[in-house]
């Protein structure tokens, strides 16, 4: 049976400091945003996401709910502490364009540079 390493330590390295692990975490958190946003859009579905970090008790959630089945849950975690840091589909829409604007500045630049 093979030993397995958690997944905040580095091989080569040992253990990475707290910052490179929050980074890492965020990374995560926000990878599985996007994966619950993407499924909601292509099936069609209603997504309710919900994370809580164990040592802080930090909740995100993420909602694409245009049916408002899933508001029992959001009035739930109104009261809950540390108040839930919540995202929506309008979120994620507007982070897209933000990076999209961006890369086409970017572009621009680098082309008015090489001219």
């Amino acid at each position: 049976m093979a030993l397995e390493t958690p997944l905040h330590e580095n091989k080569k390295k040992g253990a990475p400091s707290r910052k490179a692990f929050r980074q890492m975490r965020e990374r995560r958190r926000e990878g599985i945003i996007k994966k619950a946003y993407e499924y909601s859009k292509l099936c069609e579905a209603d997504v309710c996401l919900g994370i809580r970090l164990r040592g802080s008790g930090q909740v995100y959630t993420f909602l694409a709910d245009p049916s408002g089945f899933w508001s029992s849950f959001e009035s739930q975690l109104e009261k809950y502490y540390p108040t839930p840091i919540r995202k929506t589909t309008e979120d994620i829409l507007r982070s897209r364009n933000t990076q999209q604007g961006r890369q086409e500045s970017e572009t621009s630049e680098g082309n008015i540079e090489s001219t």
